[in-house]
């Protein structure tokens, strides 16, 4: 089926329809397939239809670079309201997203923040959901409940569940 022509950005505002402000970009830099990460999105697209606006995923690569590489794009592309969930750290990673907050870029970071990042975050309290886990099963009767995980390195929610699960264990 040919196509009726190309989508041009126009000059007109940034409120009419279809415009670019309708379109919000969601970075995911996670290769992940788990519950949680379909979750974000899922719940990040529900929220979005009920305000007359689309969420656009870009995927990353799991490295800083490829994020910033996608990031710079959508900057490109005149988008300035970004949802990112990411798990790449690096020294860097403050100073570019604080730059660009600085210029007026709106983040909103899912489940994780760099740490000396001024964004706004979405997050559940991941040390208390590892800590009501754990008590459940132990005023349940279970005398050693364990904690198990495929992950090698441990960082941003699960390591904030680990720390619930001490904290119960110790108090048990």
């Amino acid at each position: 089926i040919k196509g009726q022509g190309s989508f041009v950005l126009s000059d007109k505002s940034s409120d009419a329809a279809g415009s670019v402000s309708d379109f919000i970009p969601f970075v995911l830099t996670e290769n992940n397939s788990s519950a949680r990460f379909w979750e974000a999105v899922r719940g990040a697209e529900t929220y979005l239809r009920k305000h007359h606006q689309y969420l656009t995923v870009r995927y990353a690569q799991n490295t800083m670079h490829s994020e910033m590489e996608v990031v710079d794009s959508l900057l490109k592309d005149r988008m300035r309201s970004i949802l990112v969930l990411s798990r790449c750290r690096t020294p860097g990673s403050a100073l570019y997203y604080n730059r660009l907050i600085s210029e007026g870029v709106n983040f909103v970071f899912v489940d994780n923040v760099y740490r000396g990042v001024l964004g706004d975050l979405v997050s559940s309290d991941n040390t208390l959901g590892g800590y009501m886990a754990t008590r459940h099963l132990i005023q349940n009767g279970y005398k050693h409940p364990a904690f198990v995980t495929v992950q090698k390195n441990v960082y941003g929610s699960l390591e904030d569940r680990i720390i619930g699960y001490h904290i119960a264990m110790e108090e048990a």
